[in-house]
């Protein structure tokens, strides 16, 4: 019986912490100084103090337009940042850890390998699988739901951060330069590392 109660309970405490995780989505383009900036300097530095208490969203397409049902893709920083965004995507997609795909994206943007190849063999992630992906029809369908994605939003500034799907931009305008600690304040401190923050 005894048992039965712990299981019931470590039930309970699992869906009670569930809830209280925060929804980050982050809406960004490849090849963006800005994009680069924040998960080099915001994300990548801070995801591991944060990742039990934030599930975390990357949308690799910001301000890129598809023409013709995908056929075609025109982005802010020209078809290498297309090309990026369709890698990312492809690398989120075929990476379930999340841990491996916040590292994945880190070492994108801070490397320079636009193939992904270097970040995806450091990590010990299949390139193979993602440049079939990028090539064939599953990057366009993944990149039209980016699209749709970023859409929902609309944003005007990029990278957009965005929690538990409501945008704020004064809340935006403090993750883009202390992401640490406007995250701490929507898990209300929970992250031992924000003790310092309050």
């Amino acid at each position: 019986m005894k048992s039965l109660a712990l299981v019931i309970f470590l039930g309970l405490f699992a869906a009670y912490s569930a809830q209280k995780r925060v929804k980050v989505t982050i809406l960004y383009e490849t090849l963006c100084p800005d994009s680069t900036k924040f998960v080099t300097e915001q994300l990548s530095p801070n995801y591991y103090h944060l990742r039990n208490y934030i599930d975390f969203e990357l949308v690799p397409f910001g301000k890129a337009k598809s023409q013709n049902n995908g056929a075609s893709f025109t982005c802010q920083h020209g078809q290498t940042e297309c090309a990026g965004n369709r890698i990312q995507t492809c690398a989120l997609n075929s990476i379930w850890n999340k841990d491996l795909q916040i590292a994945f994206v880190g070492c994108y943007m801070s490397t320079g390998d636009l193939s992904g190849f270097h970040c995806a063999n450091k990590y010990g992630i299949e390139f193979a699988d993602i440049m079939y992906c990028a090539s064939t029809d599953l990057g366009r369908q993944l990149q039209l739901r980016d699209e749709k994605r970023t859409g929902q939003f609309r944003p005007s500034f990029v990278p957009t951060i965005i929690y538990n799907n409501k945008f704020d931009e004064g809340v935006q305008d403090r993750a883009l330069y202390d992401f640490l600690g406007a995250s701490c304040e929507m898990i209300n401190f929970a992250a031992p590392i924000c003790n310092g923050k309050k």
